[in-house]
């Protein structure tokens, strides 16, 4: 995460009811969760030993439960899921872009085949209509899975999303894209961290009107 979730709680005022992480890792920000959210915390995550990781890590937060899955805006669809051999972080559906070029340290070793799942599928049966701060975190795959969340994404008042300003990812959304995407669903951009190589970092939206 570039920009920390402390500052962005501190900075806007945030009243945070709820978490819903997609593309957890590990559950990095688990404390930060903890000390500032009023309820529930979901994390997703989709490579099946990170996942593992993460429940052992969420085990003291009572209110922090997390899910195993691919997400994308269809549901069944059979694709490879790319993992990184940075522990994971750049690990992705998309194949890596510019990413070669800034880090070329990096790639991926192992394909995972799944089958995609969209968030409003998964959480079909989970009452989340407290949860009112979204993190996704998904290398270039992010506006897939926020059309996955379908009417889910009207609870939602706070998103940090990873932002590119360059093609990091093969087909990843550059960040005039997503602004305008986010736009349509009542977001507008308020705070952007700084760029790594000019390439991306995280941005913070705040609803700016209901749909």
């Amino acid at each position: 995460m570039m920009i920390s979730f402390d500052y962005l709680v501190n900075k806007h005022k945030l009243d945070i009811k709820g978490v819903l992480h997609l593309g957890a890792s590990t559950g990095q920000e688990r404390d930060a969760y903890d000390n500032y959210c009023k309820g529930k915390v979901i994390w997703v995550e989709a490579i099946p030993k990170v996942y593992l990781d993460l429940q052992q890590n969420i085990k003291p937060y009572p209110q922090q439960t997390a899910y195993n899955a691919c997400l994308s805006n269809v549901d069944g669809d059979e694709v490879v899921f790319n993992v990184s051999n940075n522990e994971s972080q750049s690990s992705s559906i998309l194949e890596l872009g510019v990413h070669l070029l800034i880090h070329p340290e990096v790639h991926y070793v192992e394909q995972i085949a799944m089958k995609t799942e969209r968030i409003d599928t998964l959480l079909k049966d989970v009452d989340i209509s407290g949860i009112n701060f979204l993190n996704v975190d998904l290398q270039g795959a992010e506006h897939l899975a926020i059309e996955g969340m379908g009417d889910l994404i009207k609870n939602i008042d706070y998103a940090l999303l990873e932002v590119n300003m360059k093609e990091t990812y093969k087909g990843c959304m550059l960040i005039d894209e997503l602004d305008y995407f986010m736009l349509q669903r009542g977001f507008e951009r308020v705070e952007t961290g700084e760029w790594v190589a000019e390439t991306w970092t995280d941005a913070l939206y705040i609803r700016k009107y209901k749909i």
